[in-house]
């Protein structure tokens, strides 16, 4: 079962199919997102299940998140759901591979971490990415690149390396955030889930039929581990189309890598904004955003239903959830606080700062000051008192010599 797309010109808001090579597609269900998605997503449940209603099911989706709000909705929306799983593909592939692994229990890295990791390496050795070393939207991109990169095997990335230039400073990164934090246990787990469905057919058995809701990007273990189940017992996809071409491409590619077949014309509306709103400064703004929410409430709509998307980062980001608290409206979303803002935090790195900059007295005393710091008898040490007293004892830094002037008296 194969499958490709020819690159053609940028899609319109009449999505046209480019041309499509294939032996046999895999079943494919194109629609507009939303209320026709989930539409297609039931129905799908319901024809694998035409001949058993209680026929595991097993719906695939971009991320937990995902896998939540359309287990939720589509309860709400057929009166429950029985011995149908939402889950992520990771999560799949654990539940495949779980006999492979023996009980070990193989640890993903978070995103985060693995940022970190990048962040600290292209400050030591920024080779390529010299200039833009210190962007976030550069780490970002590599953190993609390099998980993507994770998942091929030794062999590839040697191919790779050895090709010289941008490949083989990617995989020089890889490399580096491997033997830093470890970044393997994902494409760990999805060899095993591969391996295990290649030698055990019976695999599935338990999983059921497996429906694919959106996709989304997929890395190249990610694409062998769906042709994979195909392989074995089918596939359905379920898969939207925006209006918007760029992410269409996306979907469609994604489709395609795992051997679905691209959209019949399907016309879809592309976003287009109905209301264009002036005003004086970011609060002003994310009031009247605010205000649209609570209009909509009053014409009963579920704040569920609702979501308010801003531009990423500060000073939105905070803004945002300082206003919807004050307007009494329950929200979720990426916190505005990090643990660096929390008092341990603080504590933590004022720490490494003292022993970056060798115990100097301002980082001594700006550790003191990062947070509730109390000595040996329990009792809280006042920054302000220490302050004072290093200064009039001639402290300059280093630990000796805090030990000497300080310590000693």
């Amino acid at each position: 079962m194969t499958g490709w797309i020819r690159p053609v010109p940028g899609l319109s808001g009449t999505v046209t199919p480019p041309e499509y090579v294939r032996d046999m597609a895999v079943e494919t269900t194109w629609v507009c997102h939303g209320a026709p998605a989930l539409a297609a997503l039931d129905g799908a449940i319901r024809v694998s299940r035409e001949h058993d209603p209680l026929h595991p099911v097993s719906v695939v989706t971009s991320s937990p998140a995902v896998a939540v709000r359309l287990r939720r909705t589509l309860a709400r929306r057929s009166g429950g759901t029985v011995a149908v799983g939402f889950q992520s593909l990771d999560a799949l592939a654990e539940q495949i591979a779980a006999p492979r692994l023996g009980g070990a229990v193989v640890v993903g890295v978070d995103r985060e971490v693995v940022l970190a990791a990048l962040r600290t390496e292209l400050q030591h050795r920024p080779g390529r990415f010299a200039g833009i070393e210190h962007h976030r939207s550069t780490w970002e991109s590599l953190a993609t690149t390099v998980g993507e990169v994770a998942s091929l095997d030794p062999a590839q990335r040697t191919q790779l390396a050895g090709a010289g230039g941008l490949a083989a400073e990617v995989i020089r990164l890889h490399d580096a955030v491997a033997d830093a934090v470890g970044i393997g246990g994902r494409a760990e787990v999805l060899r095993a889930a591969i391996d295990r469905l290649e030698s055990d057919p019976a695999a599935l058995a338990d999983i059921g039929t497996v429906v694919v809701h959106d996709p989304g990007r997929l890395d190249a273990r990610a694409r062998d581990l769906l042709r994979a189940i195909d392989a074995v017992a089918g596939l359905r996809i379920v898969a939207g189309l925006s209006g918007e071409p760029t992410v269409d491409r996306v979907a469609i590619d994604a489709v395609s890598s795992i051997g679905g077949a691209p959209p019949d014309e399907v016309t879809v509306d592309a976003p287009v904004p109905t209301r264009v709103v002036a005003t004086n400064d970011i609060d002003d703004e994310i009031r009247a955003a605010v205000r649209a929410l609570l209009a909509a409430v009053d014409d009963d709509t579920p704040l569920h239903a609702m979501a308010l998307v801003h531009p990423a980062g500060a000073p939105y980001r905070r803004s945002v959830a300082e206003i919807l608290r004050a307007a009494g409206i329950p929200f979720s979303g990426p916190s505005a606080e990090t643990l660096a803002h929390t008092a341990p935090g603080r504590v933590v790195l004022a720490l490494l700062d003292v022993e970056a900059q060798r115990f100097s007295r301002q980082s001594v005393i700006d550790l003191w000051s990062s947070g509730l710091v109390v000595g040996a008898d329990g009792a809280p040490v006042r920054s302000v008192a220490l302050d004072h007293r290093s200064r009039r004892l001639g402290v300059v830094g280093g630990r000796a010599d805090w030990l000497e002037r300080v310590a000693a008296r």
